[in-house]
């Protein structure tokens, strides 16, 4: 059911088992639930055989070479279990996970268990969890574990999500959890299901504060004398139920009914848009895309009659809506096919290591898992090697520009460090440029307060910002036609190479860009070279960018 619990999944509770067993392989309770789940599925009389006879379930242990060769599917899962308890610290958590399943080829398992693309992505996304768990600052591998664990006792968590399109199965769920969801077809089922309960089971008065509730088949008496007042409350709350029902529909709806006369169950509300006029209901027309119909719409009867008074198979006009419903000749189906029950995987899951000539469905199998890896190979190539100009270690290669240093006097009392050279940039960033101090000082209150700022470092940045907006280099940009500032680049280069990234300020004048980059640093010629290096790459993107000439300025706020 769709209500289930993700952790309750019965594809995704024997995978917890496993992962207990790789962290803790002393538990041997885990252990053996490891061996015994559809994973390894080794029977019952081996394991027994296998724990009297060699000992302790134990991945870790040194088993004699005296032992049959019965026991090696238990010996040879066992190994297993161990290397990925030597490897689970030593490479990302999800990369565990994946071993395990290619170890135990689980996923061909469960891709031809009924909706196998819907089981499929309940079990990867035990790997998209490790990767979240990581992400969020999980370090080790036992942390994830008991991460599951606990979120295995708390309440109700949905599958994972899967296109409809895709899912070759059928997935069942009741109306309530369908809501706010669509599918490409819909089939309402259960049709002998009653509206509304026979009888008010309570009935609710919010002004007094009172619920009067039926208990073993007794009924209060303010239960008694609303009970007309609730039958109509839960009829109509029916009534929505089966519109939330038949409106999940995108493309088609299947509605169970009764062609001999209109059925007074859960679906009845949809009657009049299934149903024609009762003189009508021998009228049908051919419906376009479906087989030859009989004349009767029922299978069959406990009494006979001269007259056929079903509805007619084909094409009909409903009594409410414009619309046009296709009644079924349900002779035209197969209703006696017998049952599948997936006897094809035993072919398909025979041991990797078989001696005999391999099964066609093996050979497909391992055809898939090829190109898999490829994909996969494929998929792991860097298309574009992304660096940044602060992370470049070499200026461009051919490319050389004028760059100009610019020094304003600093108090020599002034704080620095990485948190006054972002609060000093924000504001240069925010403030226009023709600010004031005031106007200044504001923005670095508030700034101040989100970087964690103190009073000392909040008042000097103000400062250092109007000293670097009265610089004569920042009035040029104030008279320059095009500014641009946080200005961000991004310049394709040879190969696969790109270079991101922002510069401080950029405007145009006396016909070339001018690109500014301010530094707080209390020396700035102690990382001179670097910062050149990072100026020089900038300075190239403008120049392809805009196929113009461009100086660069380097000022020290």
């Amino acid at each position: 059911m769709r209500s289930k619990s993700y952790h309750g999944r019965e594809e995704v509770e024997p995978l917890r088992a496993p992962l207990n067993a790789i962290e803790w392989p002393d538990d041997e309770l885990s252990v053996f639930a490891t061996l015994k789940g559809s994973l390894f599925a080794i029977q019952d009389d081996l394991l027994l055989r296998f724990f009297h006879e060699a000992g302790r379930l134990h991945p870790l242990r040194k088993f004699p070479d005296t032992l049959s060769k019965d026991f090696e599917p238990v010996i040879h899962a066992l190994g297993h279990l161990a290397e990925l308890h030597r490897t689970r610290n030593r490479r990302p958590i999800a990369s565990t996970v994946n071993a395990l399943l290619e170890i135990t080829r689980a996923h061909a398992g469960f891709a031809l268990r009924p909706a196998g693309h819907q089981v499929l992505a309940n079990v990867y996304r035990v790997a998209d969890l490790a990767r979240s768990f990581e992400l969020s600052g999980g370090i080790s591998f036992r942390g994830f574990v008991e991460e599951l664990e606990a979120q295995a006792e708390k309440a109700e968590s949905a599958e994972a999500p899967v296109l409809e399109e895709g899912a070759e199965g059928i997935r069942l769920m009741t109306v309530h959890s369908a809501k706010g969801l669509e599918f490409p077809v819909v089939i309402l089922a259960d049709m002998t299901a009653n509206i509304a309960a026979g009888d008010p089971d309570r009935y609710v008065d919010a002004r007094q504060h009172l619920c009067a509730t039926r208990l073993l088949r007794c009924a209060p008496w303010e239960l008694r004398d609303n009970e007309a007042q609730e039958r109509l409350r839960e009829r109509a709350e029916g009534v929505r139920v089966a519109y939330v029902a038949a409106t999940r529909a995108r493309d088609l709806l299947i509605v169970p009914a009764v062609g001999d006369e209109e059925f007074d169950g859960w679906l009845s509300p949809l009657n009049k848009a299934i149903y024609s006029e009762s003189d009508r209901y021998r009228d049908s027309a051919a419906a376009p895309g479906c087989p030859d119909f009989g004349e009767s719409s029922v299978v069959d009867r406990p009494f006979f009659s001269s007259d056929e008074p079903s509805v007619r198979p084909g094409l009909h006009a409903v009594r409410q809506g414009p619309h046009s419903v296709v009644w079924w000749d349900p002779h035209a189906l197969n209703l006696g096919a017998p049952a599948s029950f997936g006897l094809r995987q035993e072919d398909i899951l025979l041991p990797l290591d078989a001696t005999e000539s391999e099964s066609p469905s093996l050979t497909a199998y391992r055809e898939w898992q090829s190109k898999r890896d490829q994909v996969t190979a494929v998929a792991q190539a860097r298309h574009f090697d992304i660096f940044t100009a602060t992370e470049a270690e070499e200026p461009p290669a051919g490319f050389e520009t004028v760059i100009k240093h610019e020094l304003i006097a600093k108090a020599g009392d002034r704080p620095s460090g990485p948190r006054f050279g972002t609060l000093v940039h924000t504001i240069l960033r925010d403030a226009p440029l023709d600010a004031d101090l005031d106007a200044l000082s504001a923005l670095a209150e508030v700034h101040g307060r989100l970087l964690g700022a103190t009073p000392e470092e909040i008042e000097h940045s103000g400062r250092a910002a109007l000293a670097a907006l009265k610089h004569p280099l920042i009035e040029r940009a104030r008279r320059a036609k095009n500014v641009r500032r946080e200005f961000p680049i991004m310049l394709k280069l040879e190969g696969a190479r790109v270079l991101e990234g922002v510069i401080d300020l950029a405007f145009e004048a006396e016909d070339r860009w001018h690109i500014v980059d301010f530094k707080t640093d209390a020396d700035v010629a102690a990382s001179r070279a670097r910062y050149e290096r990072q100026l020089r790459w900038y300075a190239l993107a403008v120049a392809r960018l805009n196929n113009g000439p461009v100086e660069a300025h380097l000022l020290s706020v």
